[in-house]
């Protein structure tokens, strides 16, 4: 309570439109949503709209390409294989 020319005055705090949720405005259908995130072994790929499906952010691009590490990986990996299954049945 404060008071002023002695009067009582009563102070109630200034309170925002709406409560910080942490809930965004979708892009696309404009209403206030907690986005879905999709991960990609493991790391962030995008955000999207539980309600209309819409891309919220895009946090890193999908690789399209294999890299040369990643496929000289793969072909040791088949062959590795390979070398199981002929030993085992051989």
């Amino acid at each position: 309570m404060l008071k002023l020319n002695n009067q009582k005055i009563r102070y109630l705090p200034i309170r925002p439109n709406h409560i910080d949720d942490g809930r965004i405005a979708c892009p696309h259908c404009r209403r206030r949503i907690v986005p879905y995130v999709y991960f990609e072994y493991g790391v962030a790929v995008h955000s999207s709209c539980r309600l209309c499906g819409g891309t919220v952010q895009v946090f890193r691009e999908a690789k399209k390409h294999m890299t040369l590490l990643g496929l000289l990986f793969r072909v040791l990996l088949f062959f590795v294989f390979l070398f199981l299954m002929v030993a085992y049945h051989g």
